[in-house]
């Protein structure tokens, strides 16, 4: 499926996902983490589809729950006492709040970076570190481009391997283990080879010479700055209601979440917004297209 988003300029993709990681980091507040999560989510949904979905969600379940069990057993802060365990440490309910917020920001963020691992792709972290970090975007895209070729390398070799007798899957464990090694020493050897190669090619190219200039297919437009004006001024109010205490959370010695203001309102709507603007890109592509699809 075609990803409005995801088409955009790279410094508004990164401008986004700096805000929105920024905020769910930083703003432990159930309010925000909440907004969050349901955008992560219908991004995701809109990207992989339900599937996709539900292996994100699979991640980061495991990680809440670790986090939400595991903080009240070593984190005895709060004054509303639940229970003790058998160490005779009391289990609070400051704790155990905290510990889902941190779960659930953790689980947020696994959302948020297999989206950004889907709209980030090799080509857009050279074009935004290629000019002042030359070597440094050269290793990211190789390293990004190494890992599906050295998947589908060690399939080639396994099943190569396999045709002239030597199966992993048969054999003592003895044996296994030495066609193992054998495998990843033809690995190891074709990574090398590969990466002296690449090397050799992008030096014969001029890649990193002063003056080189740089192929890029990304064009900076009035919507562009549009959009960048809208998150920068939504991600602003949203760090002037922190600022000010008007999106206020506490967890020790007491529990305590500010009051739903007006102003703390409007802060949770211009998140939310902020949060959705992939949605809102694709709602809008789409409106477009079944408009002028009628016009025809």
């Amino acid at each position: 499926m075609k990803d409005a988003f995801a088409r955009c300029h790279p410094w508004l993709n990164l401008v986004f996902y700096l805000w929105v990681m920024g905020i769910t980091i930083f703003c432990m507040h159930p309010v925000l983490l909440g907004l969050s999560g349901v955008a992560a989510c219908g991004y995701l949904l809109r990207l992989r589809g339900w599937k996709g979905l539900g292996r994100g969600c699979a991640l980061a379940l495991p990680v809440m729950v670790l986090s939400a069990v595991i903080n009240p057993l070593f984190s005895h802060q709060g004054m509303t006492v639940l229970g003790y365990l058998p160490s005779g440490n009391p289990v609070t309910l400051e704790s155990l709040l905290y510990g889902l917020c941190t779960g659930g920001m953790m689980g947020v963020m696994v959302l948020w970076c297999i989206t950004w691992a889907q709209v980030m792709t090799s080509d857009k972290i050279i074009y935004l570190c290629g000019k002042g970090f030359p070597a440094l975007s050269l290793l990211i895209s190789m390293v990004l481009r190494f890992l599906p070729h050295f998947t589908a390398q060690t399939q080639r070799v396994m099943e190569a391997q396999r045709c002239v007798g030597r199966d992993m899957r048969q054999g003592s464990v003895w044996q296994r283990l030495h066609q193992g090694g054998r495998v990843l020493s033809i690995l190891v050897t074709w990574s090398l080879e590969t990466s002296v190669d690449t090397a050799d090619s992008m030096k014969a190219r001029g890649y990193g010479l002063p003056g080189r200039t740089q192929y890029h297919r990304y064009r900076w437009d009035l919507r562009s700055t549009l959009w960048l004006a809208g998150m920068m001024g939504c991600g602003i109010a949203v760090l002037a209601g922190v600022a000010t205490k008007e999106l206020d959370m506490r967890y020790a010695p007491l529990w305590r979440m500010n009051e739903a203001t007006v102003v703390a309102c409007v802060c949770y709507g211009l998140y939310g917004v902020l949060c959705a603007v992939p949605l809102i890109l694709n709602g809008v592509e789409d409106w477009k297209w079944r408009y002028w699809m009628c016009k025809i």
